[in-house]
């Protein structure tokens, strides 16, 4: 897992990132650059990734992406690991798995 403070600063480590990340978790509500912006930028780096966006308001009408799942906060461990076998994650998901967490908000 690696872990990013901002929108921002998730694009930069991945310019430097070796690993195939698998699935890409954030807010959809972040300072300077929305969770859907971060993801059309990696999704054209990253082909293959996976989303799961969360927020505490009103779910988006519609995304564009088809590997992508909406997470209402707040929500259980086993709500985030639905979400997660929903995006083809094996029920826990694997150590051998890379994800990228962007923050909440509250960061």
């Amino acid at each position: 897992m690696v872990e990013a403070s901002s929108g921002t600063e998730a694009l930069q480590i991945t310019e430097h990132c070796r690993a195939t990340l698998d699935v890409l978790i954030t807010d959809m509500v972040m300072p300077g650059m929305s969770g859907a912006e971060l993801a059309t930028e990696l999704e054209q780096r990253f082909p293959e990734l996976r989303f799961l966006f969360i927020s505490g308001y009103t779910p988006p009408d519609h995304t564009d992406m088809p590997a992508a799942q909406f997470l209402q906060k707040p929500f259980s461990s086993s709500e985030l690991f639905e979400a997660l076998e929903s995006l083809g994650f094996a029920h826990p998901v694997s150590k051998t798995q890379n994800s990228l967490v962007a923050p909440s908000k509250r960061s």
